[in-house]
């Protein structure tokens, strides 16, 4: 957990240097080494390197401390569409900054976009229905050979892991039944593990 930290804190200064110097178009390079790095270890741009996830993180905090509520994920969210139409606008602006030579500062604008709804809103609300850095990577994700799991003879179905996944990565269908991780949501974050009172969550390679 505390690498993780580490690698946050770098890949966040990194990210305000480049915004400085003019140079965000670079930060794809980072981008694509996750959606590539995915198939392999599963979405860990979003845990390790994303400035969003970063930022999210310390509102986090902070309204933990506080003791501050927020509200559920609207329903009108988790209808597909919403997802599909962030990305074909995400990519829409890129195409235009490609072709006009305009710099656009699309990331920060997400990060801002990002950060401000989790003033008001679960983190799920961005991480998982409204990001497209989090949709394209959904799709390399899903196909990770490693991911994290749930290990079912250990399992006590207390579903303290769904509480605490930031993205509705771990799905609960019905109570009797063992909850499951879905890799392709999974942000690698490690709450659900760190959270899981038998240990029963773990990183890996799962076997069928």
């Amino acid at each position: 957990m505390q690498l993780r930290r580490v690698f946050q804190g770098l890949a966040l200064g990194i990210f305000i240097l480049l915004m400085i110097l003019g140079k965000q178009q670079l930060w794809f390079l980072f981008f694509l080494v996750g959606v590539l790095g995915a198939f392999w270890w599963g979405r860990f741009y979003c845990a390790w390197l994303c400035p969003i996830n970063t930022s999210i993180e310390i509102v986090d905090k902070i309204y933990q401390k506080l003791g501050i509520k927020r509200r559920e994920v609207p329903k009108w969210a988790k209808n597909s569409w919403v997802r599909y139409f962030m990305l074909i606008l995400f990519i829409a602006t890129v195409v235009v900054m490609i072709t006009t030579g305009q710099k656009i500062p699309v990331l920060l604008i997400l990060v801002i976009l990002g950060v401000f709804l989790s003033l008001f809103y679960l983190p799920a609300f961005w991480h998982r229905y409204l990001c497209p850095y989090g949709t394209i990577l959904s799709f390399t994700g899903n196909r990770a050979r490693k991911n994290y799991f749930i290990q079912t003879e250990k399992c006590i179905k207390c579903n303290k892991c769904a509480g605490v996944c930031p993205a509705d990565a771990v799905i609960v269908k019905d109570i009797k039944e063992y909850p499951a991780i879905d890799k392709g949501v999974c942000l690698l974050c490690a709450e659900c593990a760190l959270t899981c009172p038998t240990n029963a969550i773990i990183y890996g390679k799962q076997r069928r």
